[in-house]
């Protein structure tokens, strides 16, 4: 910041020189007020405990969606049984037509 106006033909004046003074004291007090108090980066043996507590923690999550998912899919065997269970034997379920479906004719 002290060479800023140097370049030109102008001298600075003291009010130029006070305010570069001002900026470079009020971006040393932010610096020092904001980058002393961030926390201390972990040791490595800490960055290793942490990265295995994640690490734990991901298998438990992804061991915990695969019993979801197995419980699904029970619950939809279980489901489609009761549901053929169900049925009146001898009789068979007929596709229901709509609008967008074509009514078919077999001729044999």
């Amino acid at each position: 910041m002290s060479t800023l106006g140097q370049d030109s033909a102008e001298p600075l004046t003291p009010t130029h020189v006070r305010l570069q003074q001002m900026i470079a004291a009020q971006a040393s007090a932010f610096l020092q007020e904001n980058l002393l108090s961030l926390p201390k980066l972990p040791s490595a043996d800490e960055l290793e405990r942490l990265h295995a507590a994640k690490r734990a923690e991901t298998q438990r999550r992804i061991a915990e969606e695969r019993r979801r998912a197995e419980q699904e899919q029970q619950r939809r065997r279980h489901d489609d049984a009761d549901r053929l269970a169900s049925r009146e034997p001898g009789t068979t379920q007929q596709h229901r037509r709509t609008a967008s479906t074509p009514e078919v004719t077999r001729s044999i």
